[in-house]
C-alpha cells in the first residue's frame, strides 16, 4: 500500500472512530453521519485560473517567481493535530515524511460582475494529491487530480477530474492578532 493511500485510510478510520464514539448509548447506532461535500473545482478552469496567475505574474512581478508550493504530508498533518497518525514504525514514518505530499496552486478566478458588466478577480489557492515525490531524492512526483461525481462543482465540466478548492483568502478568515498578519 502506497504512503498516499495509507494516509486516505488512516485519516478515513480516524473519522470514524470519532464519529461512532459520539452516540451516547453504545448499544444503539447513531444516525449515518451526512456524507462531507467537498469543494471541489473542474480541472480545466483551475488550468485557465493558475496561467491568469502567472500573466499577472509576469506583468507585475517580472516573472513568476512561484507557481505553487510542494506542503509535506507530515507537515499538513501536524497543523492540523494530526500527527498521531502518522507511522511510528520508524521505516514507514520515514517513507511517510519523505513521500507524502500534497500541491497548491495559486491562481486568479475571474469572477462574472453582472451589476458593472464586467468582470472581478479572486485569488485561488487549488489543491492537488502527489504522488511518487521524494524529498531526499530531489523528485518532485506527479499531480494526481481527484475525480468523483459526488462533488459540488461550480460548472459542469467536460471531465469530472478536479482539484480541491476549500480555502478563503484573509483577511475574512485570518485572525489580526497574528503576528504573521499584522
Amino acid at each position: 500500500m502506497d504512503t498516499s493511500t495509507l494516509t486516505r485510510v488512516l485519516i478515513f478510520v480516524a473519522f470514524g472512530i470519532a464519529a461512532g464514539s459520539c452516540s451516547s448509548d453504545p448499544s444503539k447506532p447513531g444516525p449515518a453521519p451526512e456524507p462531507i461535500l467537498i469543494d471541489g473545482y473542474p480541472l480545466d478552469s483551475a488550468v485557465i485560473a493558475t496561467a491568469r496567475f502567472r500573466k499577472f505574474s509576469d506583468l507585475v512581478l517580472s516573472g513568476t517567481p512561484i507557481k505553487a508550493f510542494t506542503v509535506r504530508g507530515a507537515d499538513l498533518m501536524e497543523a492540523l493535530d494530526l500527527d498521531s497518525l502518522i507511522p511510528t514504525n520508524e521505516k514507514q514514518r520515514q517513507a511517510f515524511i519523505d513521500t507524502t505530499a500534497i500541491r497548491v496552486y495559486m491562481g486568479i478566478d475571474s469572477i462574472p460582475d453582472t451589476s458593472a458588466k464586467k468582470f472581478h478577480y479572486q485569488f485561488k489557492l487549488f489543491v492537488a494529491n502527489v504522488n511518487k515525490s521524494s524529498y531526499s531524492k530531489n523528485e518532485p512526483g506527479e499531480d494526481v487530480f481527484f475525480s468523483s461525481v459526488k462533488v459540488k462543482l461550480p460548472q459542469s465540466p467536460a471531465d469530472d477530474s478536479y482539484v480541491l478548492d476549500f480555502n478563503t483568502p484573509c483577511p475574512t478568515t485570518c485572525p489580526t492578532s497574528s503576528p504573521l498578519n499584522n
